[in-house]
C-alpha cells in the first residue's frame, strides 16, 4: 500500500475509503481528455470529537478539466457512511446537474466501491455540458465551438472551460483532443514507451472576443519521444484572425506530415542498407535491424583490412549519409581508441536512388582508401 492509500485508510472512516481508493487506482480514475489523475485533500469530518478515529467523511477532489482542474467537496456521513453523498461545486455555485442525470447517485449502491466514481464520471459529464451552455452567451465562443463541432464529429473529445477570477471571465479553455494516426510509426520508436498514442491542443481565450490567444500542444510519451521531442516539433501558433475552424485541422495536418516523414524516413532508411548490402553483403560485420541508422563492413584493399561505418539519421535521405574510415592496425594518438577519419566529402543527392548511392559508396572507397592508409600509418600508433 503506497502511501496516499496509507493516508486514506487512516483520515478516512473505512467504508468511506474503500469508494475514494478507487477514485485513485491508475486503470479506474483517471479523468478528462488528458486522462489525468484524481487529488484528494482538505480530509475532514463532521462528527462529534466524541467519536473515535478513521471518522474523515468529508474532503475535496480536484479533478482535471478542460486544460486546467475544478474542485468539488464531498460530503459523507460518518455516522451513516453507506448513504449518497452530497456535493458542493465550490469554484462555480451556479452548476446545479439535474438528479435524474446522476442514475449512480440517485440509485446509490452502498455495496460497490465504484459507485463515487461512477458519479464523479457522470457529474463530470454533466459539467461539460454545463460549460457549452455557458459559452453560447458569448459569440465569438459561441462560433468556435459551433463551427469545430459542426465540421467534426468531436463528441466528448471536446472540453471547453470557462475560468473566473474575482467574479470575471479570466480565461476561456478549448481542450481537443485530434484525431491523429499514430499507428505507421515504426516500432522501434514506441516500444519502451508504452501507453496510448494521443496528441490533445489546448487552445485558451483571454478574452470573449478572442483578443489574444495563446496554444498548447500536448503529445503522449509515445508519440513525442517518436516525433523527437515538443522542442524539436516547433507547433505552428495560433495566426492573426485565427479560428478553431481552421487552427485545429491545420494542426492535425501537420501532425500527420511529420508522422508520413518518420515513416518515409524510416523505410529510406531500410532501402539504403539493403542497397548497402548488395553491394559489400559479405563483408558486413554489423547493423541495426530495427532502426537501420548504422550499418558496417570490414573491407580489404592490397592486403589492408580497414572498416567502413555508414551512418543514417533521422533525417535521411534529405541529409546524406556520413562516413567514417577506421583502421584495424592503428590507434589515435590522442587516445587509445581506433584511429578513424569521418569523411566530409562524400558525394550524395536525396534525388539518387539507394542503388545509385551503393554504387557510387563502393566507388568512392576505392578512389579515397589509398589516402586514408597512408593518414592511418602517418598520425596513428600501433
Amino acid at each position: 500500500m503506497g502511501f496516499e492509500q496509507d493516508r486514506l485508510a487512516v483520515e478516512l472512516h473505512p467504508k468511506i475509503a474503500r469508494f475514494v481508493r478507487v477514485l485513485q487506482e491508475q486503470d479506474s480514475g483517471q479523468f478528462g481528455i488528458c486522462c489525468g489523475k484524481v487529488d484528494v485533500a482538505d480530509i475532514t469530518s463532521g462528527a462529534t470529537s466524541l467519536m473515535h478515529r478513521f471518522c474523515g467523511d468529508r474532503f475535496k477532489l480536484t479533478l482535471p478539466y478542460g486544460g486546467s482542474s475544478v474542485i468539488w467537496e464531498v460530503l459523507f456521513n460518518a455516522c451513516r457512511p453507506d448513504e449518497s453523498p452530497d456535493f458542493i461545486f465550490l469554484e462555480d455555485e451556479k452548476f446545479i446537474p439535474d438528479p435524474s442525470t446522476l442514475p449512480s447517485l440517485t440509485n446509490w449502491d452502498e455495496d460497490s466501491e465504484y459507485s463515487l466514481l461512477r458519479v464523479v464520471e457522470e457529474l463530470l459529464e454533466e459539467y461539460r455540458k454545463y460549460q457549452i451552455d455557458q459559452i453560447q452567451k458569448y459569440e465569438r465562443l459561441q462560433f468556435e465551438y459551433s463551427s469545430l463541432t459542426n465540421a467534426f464529429a468531436l463528441d466528448k473529445k471536446l472540453e471547453v472551460h470557462i475560468n473566473w477570477k474575482n467574479k470575471r471571465i479570466n480565461n476561456v479553455n478549448f481542450l481537443i483532443k485530434l484525431d491523429v494516426n499514430f499507428s505507421s510509426i515504426p516500432s522501434y520508436l514506441t516500444k519502451d514507451n508504452p501507453g496510448e498514442d494521443s496528441a490533445v491542443l489546448l487552445v485558451k481565450f483571454y478574452s470573449v472576443t478572442g483578443a489574444k490567444v495563446t496554444t498548447q500542444l500536448f503529445l503522449s510519451p509515445r508519440v513525442e519521444n517518436s516525433l523527437g521531442g515538443a522542442t524539436r516539433l516547433r507547433t505552428p501558433g495560433w495566426p492573426s484572425n485565427g479560428c478553431l475552424l481552421v487552427y485545429v485541422p491545420y494542426i492535425i495536418t501537420f501532425l500527420q506530415h511529420k508522422v508520413a516523414e518518420i515513416e518515409r524516413n524510416y523505410f529510406m532508411r531500410r532501402d539504403m542498407v539493403t542497397a548497402l548490402l548488395s553491394q559489400f553483403g559479405r563483408s558486413v560485420t554489423e547493423h541495426e535491424s530495427e532502426s537501420y541508422h548504422l550499418i558496417t563492413f570490414l573491407l580489404e584493399w592490397n592486403d589492408f583490412f580497414f572498416i567502413v561505418h555508414f551512418g543514417m539519421g533521422e533525417h535521411f535521405p534529405d541529409k546524406g549519409l556520413t562516413v567514417k574510415f577506421q583502421s584495424v592496425y592503428h590507434e589515435d594518438s590522442n587516445s587509445d581508441s581506433p584511429y578513424e577519419v569521418e569523411v566530409d566529402n562524400f558525394p550524395y543527392s536525396p534525388r539518387w536512388t539507394a542503388t545509385e548511392v551503393a554504387e557510387r559508396a563502393k566507388n568512392f572507397i576505392d578512389e579515397n582508401v589509398p589516402q586514408f592508409q597512408k593518414d592511418s600509418v602517418k598520425y596513428g600508433i600501433m
